[in-house]
Protein backbone atom coordinates (compact mmCIF):
# COMPACT_ATOMS: atom_id res chain seq x y z
CA UNK A 1 0.00 0.00 0.00
CA UNK A 2 1.36 3.46 -1.04
CA UNK A 3 0.16 6.38 0.79
CA UNK A 4 0.61 9.81 -0.86
CA UNK A 5 1.07 12.67 1.01
CA UNK A 6 1.04 16.42 -0.59
CA UNK A 7 2.07 19.86 1.10
CA UNK A 8 2.10 23.37 -1.23
CA UNK A 9 4.26 26.19 -0.36
CA UNK A 10 4.20 29.58 -2.27
CA UNK A 11 7.47 31.75 -2.03
CA UNK A 12 7.41 35.15 -3.11
CA UNK A 13 10.41 37.35 -2.69
CA UNK A 14 10.05 41.13 -1.90
CA UNK A 15 11.85 42.04 -4.87
CA UNK A 16 10.05 39.74 -7.15
CA UNK A 17 6.52 40.04 -6.51
CA UNK A 18 5.11 39.55 -9.77
CA UNK A 19 6.51 35.44 -9.99
CA UNK A 20 4.95 32.85 -7.74
CA UNK A 21 7.16 30.19 -7.15
CA UNK A 22 5.21 27.18 -6.27
CA UNK A 23 6.51 23.85 -4.32
CA UNK A 24 4.72 21.13 -4.67
CA UNK A 25 6.74 18.58 -2.24
CA UNK A 26 5.02 14.59 -2.29
CA UNK A 27 6.35 12.09 -0.31
CA UNK A 28 6.18 8.90 -1.05
CA UNK A 29 5.67 6.06 2.12
CA UNK A 30 5.48 2.21 1.98
CA UNK A 31 4.40 -0.31 4.75
CA UNK A 32 8.13 -1.08 4.41
CA UNK A 33 10.94 0.24 6.60
CA UNK A 34 12.21 1.97 2.79
CA UNK A 35 10.29 5.62 2.45
CA UNK A 36 11.75 6.77 -0.68
CA UNK A 37 10.70 11.30 -1.02
CA UNK A 38 9.57 12.78 -4.70
CA UNK A 39 10.02 16.36 -4.82
CA UNK A 40 8.76 18.14 -7.65
CA UNK A 41 9.49 21.96 -8.46
CA UNK A 42 6.74 23.57 -10.33
CA UNK A 43 7.33 27.01 -11.88
CA UNK A 44 3.97 29.02 -13.12
CA UNK A 45 4.20 32.20 -14.98
CA UNK A 46 1.62 33.67 -17.73
CA UNK A 47 0.04 30.31 -17.84
CA UNK A 48 3.16 28.27 -18.49
CA UNK A 49 4.82 25.30 -16.09
CA UNK A 50 8.28 24.39 -16.17
CA UNK A 51 9.19 21.36 -14.15
CA UNK A 52 12.25 20.77 -12.53
CA UNK A 53 12.58 16.56 -11.97
CA UNK A 54 16.12 16.79 -10.02
CA UNK A 55 15.08 16.92 -6.52
CA UNK A 56 16.50 20.17 -4.71
CA UNK A 57 18.52 19.49 -1.14
CA UNK A 58 17.42 21.42 1.68
CA UNK A 59 19.88 23.85 1.94
CA UNK A 60 19.13 24.92 -1.79
CA UNK A 61 15.63 25.25 -1.32
CA UNK A 62 16.01 27.52 1.78
CA UNK A 63 18.73 29.87 0.02
CA UNK A 64 16.50 29.84 -3.17
CA UNK A 65 14.07 33.13 -2.45
CA UNK A 66 17.76 34.84 -1.14
CA UNK A 67 19.31 34.00 -4.35
CA UNK A 68 16.53 34.80 -6.34
CA UNK A 69 16.41 38.56 -5.04
CA UNK A 70 20.29 39.16 -5.41
CA UNK A 71 19.81 37.42 -9.29
CA UNK A 72 17.05 40.09 -9.64
CA UNK A 73 19.16 43.23 -7.98
CA UNK A 74 22.34 42.38 -9.84
CA UNK A 75 20.87 42.03 -13.17
CA UNK A 76 18.44 45.60 -12.46
CA UNK A 77 22.29 47.26 -11.64
CA UNK A 78 23.87 45.31 -14.93
CA UNK A 79 20.67 47.24 -16.90
CA UNK A 80 22.11 49.94 -15.17
CA UNK A 81 25.65 49.92 -15.73
CA UNK A 82 24.94 49.28 -19.73
CA UNK A 83 22.41 51.93 -19.98
CA UNK A 84 25.70 54.15 -18.47
CA UNK A 85 27.83 52.88 -21.16
CA UNK A 86 26.24 53.46 -23.88
CA UNK A 87 25.84 56.92 -22.71
CA UNK A 88 29.12 57.27 -22.05
CA UNK A 89 30.11 55.65 -25.71
CA UNK A 90 27.58 57.84 -27.48
CA UNK A 91 29.55 60.79 -26.14
CA UNK A 92 32.73 59.31 -26.57
CA UNK A 93 31.83 58.83 -29.98
CA UNK A 94 31.14 62.26 -30.66
CA UNK A 95 34.19 63.92 -28.88
CA UNK A 96 35.91 61.94 -31.24
CA UNK A 97 34.65 62.64 -34.43
CA UNK A 98 34.76 66.06 -33.32
CA UNK A 99 38.48 65.64 -32.60
CA UNK A 100 39.10 63.55 -35.96
CA UNK A 101 37.32 66.55 -38.06
CA UNK A 102 39.50 68.96 -36.95
CA UNK A 103 43.18 67.02 -36.85
CA UNK A 104 41.45 66.16 -40.93
CA UNK A 105 40.99 69.86 -41.82
CA UNK A 106 44.60 71.06 -40.02
CA UNK A 107 46.12 68.60 -41.11
CA UNK A 108 47.52 67.03 -38.36
CA UNK A 109 48.71 63.53 -38.05
CA UNK A 110 49.43 63.33 -34.06
CA UNK A 111 49.35 65.45 -30.94
CA UNK A 112 51.39 65.15 -28.15
CA UNK A 113 49.14 65.42 -24.97
CA UNK A 114 50.89 67.56 -22.02
CA UNK A 115 49.31 66.17 -19.00
CA UNK A 116 49.44 62.22 -20.06
CA UNK A 117 51.84 62.29 -21.48
CA UNK A 118 50.96 60.36 -24.11
CA UNK A 119 49.62 61.03 -27.73
CA UNK A 120 47.16 60.56 -30.03
CA UNK A 121 47.58 59.78 -33.91
CA UNK A 122 45.35 59.78 -36.41
CA UNK A 123 44.74 56.42 -38.26
CA UNK A 124 43.43 54.90 -41.31
CA UNK A 125 42.63 51.11 -41.52
CA UNK A 126 40.19 49.46 -44.30
CA UNK A 127 37.44 47.71 -42.78
CA UNK A 128 35.60 44.32 -44.99
CA UNK A 129 31.82 44.90 -45.44
CA UNK A 130 29.98 42.41 -43.41
CA UNK A 131 28.55 39.17 -44.45
CA UNK A 132 25.04 39.60 -43.45
CA UNK A 133 22.00 38.03 -45.40
CA UNK A 134 21.88 41.10 -47.87
CA UNK A 135 24.89 41.63 -49.02
CA UNK A 136 26.08 38.06 -48.89
CA UNK A 137 22.55 37.24 -51.34
CA UNK A 138 24.31 39.85 -53.61
CA UNK A 139 27.61 38.46 -53.87
CA UNK A 140 26.60 35.22 -54.35
CA UNK A 141 24.12 36.26 -57.38
CA UNK A 142 27.14 38.28 -58.75
CA UNK A 143 29.10 34.55 -58.68
CA UNK A 144 26.15 32.33 -59.71
CA UNK A 145 24.51 34.87 -61.65
CA UNK A 146 21.20 34.22 -60.78
CA UNK A 147 19.17 36.07 -58.22
CA UNK A 148 17.26 32.91 -57.88
CA UNK A 149 20.62 30.54 -57.73
CA UNK A 150 21.58 32.84 -54.87
CA UNK A 151 18.39 32.80 -52.85
CA UNK A 152 18.45 29.06 -53.08
CA UNK A 153 22.13 28.35 -52.05
CA UNK A 154 21.53 30.59 -48.69
CA UNK A 155 18.07 28.86 -48.46
CA UNK A 156 20.26 25.89 -48.41
CA UNK A 157 23.04 27.65 -45.41
CA UNK A 158 20.17 27.86 -43.56
CA UNK A 159 18.74 25.02 -43.53
CA UNK A 160 22.20 23.18 -42.23
CA UNK A 161 23.16 25.26 -39.56
CA UNK A 162 22.48 23.26 -36.54
CA UNK A 163 21.15 24.64 -33.66
CA UNK A 164 22.36 24.42 -30.21
CA UNK A 165 20.17 24.10 -26.76
CA UNK A 166 20.97 27.16 -24.16
CA UNK A 167 19.79 27.60 -20.99
CA UNK A 168 19.15 31.31 -19.75
CA UNK A 169 17.12 32.53 -16.90
CA UNK A 170 14.57 35.63 -17.77
CA UNK A 171 12.69 37.61 -15.28
CA UNK A 172 8.59 37.55 -16.58
CA UNK A 173 6.78 40.46 -15.48
CA UNK A 174 3.19 40.13 -14.84
CA UNK A 175 2.07 43.77 -15.34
Amino acid sequence: MVNFVGQCLRVTPPCVRSLNFLLVVSTRMSDSENSSQEVENTFQAAGSATTITEPPRDEDMAALPQAITNWRKIIDEVGQLKAQIREKTKHAKVLEELIMKVMKSNGIDALALRNSGGRIRLKQTKRLEGLGPKNLEKLLAEKLGSADEAKKTLEFIQSKRVAKDVNKLIHESTS
